[in-house]
């Protein structure tokens, strides 16, 4: 069954940053903590308390060790041009030793348009309350990074700042990107444990971003089977998608209010059993997006059974493309609801926005 993954944050604006982490796998499921493992968190500015000094906001990203950054991983700000935007990153040493952990910092890129530019400096102050300090950007960009002593459970916390030129445009995108490595409490471990014990974010600022519901993975990015479903308008927030015991939870805010029908008479449901929306799956297959229905929701259903073989062909996913595809523990998966998009289209062609879960 999948376990959800937090959502990004929505805000409507021109300017964004989007702050991702490390194998695309999710979240990471341990049985005891590793001796050297650095975690990437970030954070924006609730409140500035006067010129240098902010109120952190609450930090993304705890515990997530995904490398290359994911999607999934996510903070969205608004901005405008000639505007400068604050982020807070805080480099956490999650491992049972002290460690020392290097954070590197790369960028910009993918700029279209606009001059972008970024400065990093050091923090003191509590955790909540954050004083800027020396700029470090320099060495940060450099080849080795900032090299850190951290203790086992603590922090340290970065101020970063990105300004986007006078010349931003909706459209316009710039990328940083963050690695926090760990070199294995002063170098004794090997090297080839670094890579292993590592962690990535994405810092990007660009795009406009709707408010409400947002997809997790870009619709067109997806082949649809089925229905073309991708630019139907997204009408429903799909608020949970969890699952545990044989139960897939898809609840969303449009349960009870699309219109539904007794598609099939006398089938297994039982009688007048109104449906009022397909369940959707999205899996990625050669390295590419795919989404197809798997099952129907009655009226205000929100639960559905999955039985111990999972969504396969032809039971579940009735597309001869997914035939001898099998969901697996640990895969990366997306979820999404419809109205009724087959056997019996409901004709108003709406839609949740799409979840990234990891199936378990």
């Amino acid at each position: 069954m999948p376990r959800l993954l937090r959502s990004p944050v929505r805000l409507a604006a021109a300017l964004c940053v989007l702050i991702a982490l490390p194998p695309v796998a999710g979240r990471a499921q341990v049985a005891s903590r590793a001796k050297f493992q650095p975690d990437l968190r970030m954070a924006t500015v609730k409140k500035v308390v006067k010129e240098g000094v902010v109120r952190a906001g609450r930090y993304k990203g705890n515990d997530v060790y995904e490398k290359p950054a994911t999607e999934k991983q996510t903070l969205i700000l608004p901005g405008a041009a000639g505007e400068t935007e604050i982020y807070l990153v805080m480099v956490q040493n999650d491992g049972t030793k002290d460690d020392e952990i290097r954070l590197l910092m790369e960028g910009p890129d993918e700029s279209r348009n606009a001059s972008f530019s970024a400065a990093l400096f050091s923090t003191s102050g509590p955790k909540k309350k954050k004083v800027r300090g020396e700029d470090v950007t320099a060495e940060a960009l450099g080849t080795k990074g900032i090299q850190m002593e951290i203790a086992a459970g603590k922090t340290k916390v970065f101020w970063l700042e990105i300004t986007a030129g006078g010349n931003f445009v909706e459209g316009d995108t710039t990328s940083y990107t963050f690695l926090a490595r760990s070199l294995g409490s002063k170098g004794s471990a090997p090297q080839a444990l670094v890579a292993a014990t590592s962690d990535s974010y994405v810092a990007q600022m660009g795009e406009a971003i709707p408010e409400g519901p947002v997809d997790e993975i870009d619709p067109s990015t997806i082949t649809f089977w089925r229905a073309q479903v991708g630019g139907w308008k997204i009408t429903s927030d799909l608020t949970d998608a969890s699952g545990a015991n044989g139960v897939q939870i898809l609840r969303h805010t449009k349960a009870g209010k699309w219109p539904a029908k007794d598609v099939f008479t006398n089938d297994s449901a039982g009688p007048d059993k109104p449906l009022e929306a397909n369940c959707w799956i999205v899996v990625k297959i050669n390295g590419k997006w795919h989404a197809a229905p798997w099952e129907w929701l009655a009226r205000g259903q929100t639960r559905k059974s999955v039985s111990n073989a999972g969504l396969v062909f032809p039971d579940h996913i009735k597309v001869a493309f997914f035939r001898g595809w099998k969901v697996r523990a640990g895969m990366l998966v997306g979820l999404f609801v419809t109205s009724r998009a087959i056997v019996a289209p409901a004709g108003i062609n709406e839609r949740s926005n799409i979840r990234l879960v990891i199936w378990k």
